[in-house]
Parts: structure tokens; sequence; C-alpha cells
């Protein structure tokens, strides 16, 4: 039961101005005792999960820690697993290119991802699916360096370059077709009787009103919260007659 905090933290907590170490999220939970009066269990339930973070931080603040505990802490294996391998990005989701300017006093990310390995680990997650978690993560980092440009005909398409680059790691990473994703983000679907039709959108709408990436990295993030969340609370499946429950929001 005390190994899922420090996995709900690097999932759903964050540097703030005020708190370097501040939740992003409420969670109930609910402490299990056998008849005999021992605790043998918990489950939790979370809510109002903070999702713009995921996609825009005030200055001064970061993303939530599992980014920069991926991107500090995992191996030239991990990372190449991750197409994360290329040190020269500018990471648009936290606010720049990985360096000092990300670390927090008394924090060492290299550590804190070592133990959230271990939590996942003691979680029964093999090393395959804890692989797979931190896939959607890279995807979210990648899926914010993909940029738009303006066609001729004043839709829009993905940027050349780079953007491309991006594209086809997230696309890989979600085990994906890069020109569907590429549709999904720069086209709007509408269904007509029995009839699918995709309609151009300018870079514009595409950027502000459809806000394609935000949405789409809120979704990603949501998936893998909402799945270790689910795995916490099966671990502990029976139930007792005595229950304690606890509300905490950060």
């Amino acid at each position: 039961m005390l190994s899922t905090n420090p996995l709900l933290e690097s999932f759903g907590n964050a540097k703030t101005l005020r708190n370097d170490n501040s939740s992003r999220f409420g969670k109930y939970i609910t402490i299990k005792f056998s008849k005999t009066g021992n605790i043998y269990g918990a489950s939790i339930a979370n809510y109002l999960l903070e999702k713009t973070r995921i996609v825009e931080q005030a200055a001064g603040e970061r993303n939530y820690h599992i980014f920069y505990e991926l991107l500090f802490g995992a191996d030239a294996e991990l990372k190449s697993a991750l197409c994360l391998n290329s040190s020269k990005y500018d990471w648009n989701y936290i606010q720049g290119e990985i360096d000092q300017d990300h670390v927090v006093s008394g924090r060492d990310e290299v550590e804190m991802f070592a133990t959230t390995r271990g939590c996942l680990a003691s979680l029964g997650l093999s090393e395959q699916t804890q692989t797979e978690i931190f896939k959607i993560i890279a995807a979210i980092l990648h899926l914010g360096n993909v940029g738009f440009s303006e066609t001729s005909a004043g839709g829009s398409d993905i940027d050349t370059g780079e953007s491309e680059s991006h594209l086809a790691n997230v696309a890989t990473l979600l085990k994906i077709e890069a020109s569907d994703l590429a549709t999904a983000l720069t086209k709007r679907k509408l269904s007509v009787q029995e009839n699918t039709i995709y309609q151009s959108q300018s870079v514009e709408q595409v950027s502000v009103y459809f806000s394609a990436r935000p949405y789409s990295a809120w979704t990603c993030s949501l998936h893998s919260w909402g799945f270790l969340v689910r795995r916490l609370v099966t671990r502990e499946m029976q139930w007792q007659n005595i229950c304690i429950p606890t509300c905490l929001a950060g």
C-alpha cells in the first residue's frame, strides 16, 4: 500500500510556484482492515487530474514529474525504444530542452525513476508492460513538437523536417499509421448519412479552435493514469467488514 504513493506522485504531482511536489489531483483512499484489526490493503479512487498542465505550464513551474524522471533516468536502451535517444530536442511540453533548469532542488530524477519502476514492478507489471506505459509518455513529448503549416488551398498539413520525424515517432510508439495520425490532427471528420467526409482545417483551426494536440495528449495521459489507478485498485480485491475512508487532495 505504501509503494503506491511514490507512483501516484510521479504521474500526478508537479512543481508549482508554491510547492516543489504539489499534488495535481484528488484521491479517495479506503483502508481495509482484517477481522483482527490489521491493515491488509486499500482501494483508491482518483478525480480532477489537472489535464492542462500536460500541454502548458506557468513560468517557473514544471510538467508532471514522470516526464523528467524518464528523460533524466532512462538508460540508453530504454531511450532508444522510446525514440528519445536524441538530446537535441527542445521539448515544447516541458518548456525547452531538458537541462539543469528543470532540476528541482533536493530531487534526484534518476533515483526517483528507479523508485517508480520498482513500484510498477511491485504491482506485478512486467518490463514489457512498463515500457508500453513509458511509450505513451514519450509519445506525448513527441506530439508536442509536431508543427503545422498552411497548404496552398488554405488547409493545414504537418510541417516538414523535425515535425515529420516527431509525428513518425508518435505513430511508432502508439502503433498507428503516421498518415492516419496526420489526418486526425489536420482534418475534421464528418459523417453524412452513410458517408464519411474529411474536411480540411486551417492552421488556426487546428492549433486553436480544435486544439488537436492538447486533446490528443490529454487522452494519452488519461489512459496511462486510469490504467495505473485501476491496477492499484485491483491489486487488492478482497473486502472485509471494517473500512476507514480517507479523502486527500493536494
